[in-house]
């Protein structure tokens, strides 16, 4: 679960750089693969909630490149409340009761740093319905550390991509601007430290559940249908 408020400068700043300012804030819970697993031997990784927050830069000049960064801070452990989000989603949703939360990572502080680049490498014209977005990203810092390379295909109606709902830009104005479009993104991700699998950078104690960190990890991400419209 993720919230965010975006701003950007005005019409006159907009003339060679098109600047979107971001703040947000979320929670993630990281579970073993089943949530009431019965035994210890069975749990394939840690368990802990992640609290953050943060703010983002995203830079878009006239190709529609995009350059973002940013900066955030989060916690990891029961001041992540993690446990309770959890055990309550289940209770209202009346299915079985999470296990081991009890045996959950302790609690640790941290910030991380965050940039990515996706140049845009198809020039974009009205009547196009296919683009392919390259993307690297990198993060360091005491919570996360890690860097990703991949790209999305994208087929449908969008918009340039600093008005796009692809990267959370969408804009409407009016019906020309609605956005309908699916795409697939697969990303490889190398990784130096994960603190929801490995626990706290400066902790002190072994963990209850020990994790051991995947340094090569692929994802893939897809959408089979995005419509976003603005209420005003």
């Amino acid at each position: 679960m993720r919230l965010a408020y975006q701003w950007r400068k005005n019409i006159a700043d907009r003339k060679r750089t098109e600047r979107v300012n971001s703040i947000y804030a979320g929670h993630n819970i990281y579970n073993s693969r089943f949530s009431a697993e019965s035994k210890t031997e069975k749990l394939d990784r840690p368990i802990t909630g992640y609290l953050y927050g943060g703010f983002q830069k995203s830079l878009y000049n006239k190709k529609q490149d995009l350059l973002r960064w940013g900066v955030s801070a989060g916690v990891i452990g029961p001041p992540a409340r993690g446990a309770e989000v959890q055990k309550l989603a289940h209770k209202i949703a009346r299915i079985y009761e999470p296990t081991y939360w009890d045996r959950q990572l302790k609690a640790a502080w941290g910030l991380n740093a965050d940039i990515a680049w996706s140049p845009q490498i198809i020039n974009k014209t009205k009547t196009s319905k296919w683009d392919f977005k390259p993307l690297l990203t990198a993060t360091a810092g005491t919570l996360f550390t890690n860097a990703a390379a991949g790209g999305a295909l994208v087929y449908g109606k969008f918009n340039k991509n600093s008005a796009s709902a692809f990267w959370n830009n969408h804009q409407q104005t009016s019906k020309a601007e609605r956005e309908l479009f699916i795409y697939l993104l697969p990303m490889v991700y190398l990784k130096a430290y994960d603190a929801t699998v490995q626990g706290g950078m400066f902790r002190r104690e072994n963990e209850n559940i020990p994790g051991k960190l995947n340094p090569v990890f692929f994802k893939v991400r897809w959408v089979l249908l995005m419509h976003v419209i603005n209420l005003r």
